[in-house]
């Protein structure tokens, strides 16, 4: 079994409350379902799979939905356009994740560099009980970007 989560199951971005709270979810459920079936000892193993940017359409509804707000457009498509250059084909993400499953993976992650690079900085800003800072790494927009994204009327 395979659930598929996203590097924002991990790491929540502005504008993408919602979706990162979908994705927090799978992970909490897809963890806490591997360690009941490793209980029960079941015959049937789970994957978490958590892809980075894949070139897709999952966001083109967003762009649309912005339309009346041009500053929230902007962002949005300044967002995918910082991602593109690290975006993986559909394809090339499938062939990591049945990789992965062939070796009897439970983490897929075929981009492991933009989980390496943020889940750190997260995990230390957690232990040390200090408020959540914007990432700028790994073609991120930076903190500062976001401030226009709530001035827009």
């Amino acid at each position: 079994m395979i659930n598929t989560a996203s590097i924002a199951g991990f790491m929540p971005f502005p504008l993408t409350g919602l979706y990162s709270a979908s994705k927090f979810a799978i992970v909490g459920m897809t963890e806490a379902l591997h360690y009941e079936l490793r209980m029960l000892n079941a015959p049937v193993q789970v994957s978490l799979l958590v892809p980075g940017s894949v070139k897709s359409s999952i966001f083109d509804d967003w762009v649309e939905r912005a339309r009346q707000r041009p500053a929230i457009k902007a962002h949005i498509e300044k967002g995918l356009r910082d991602q593109e250059p690290y975006a993986m084909s559909a394809e090339e993400c499938a062939r990591h994740t049945f990789s992965g499953i062939a070796n009897g993976e439970y983490w897929l992650i075929p981009q492991p560099e933009y989980l390496d690079t943020l889940l750190p900085g997260r995990l230390e800003t957690i232990v040390h009980r200090r408020h959540p800072e914007l990432p700028s790494t790994v073609g991120l927009p930076d903190a500062k970007d976001y401030a226009t994204v709530f001035q827009s009327k």
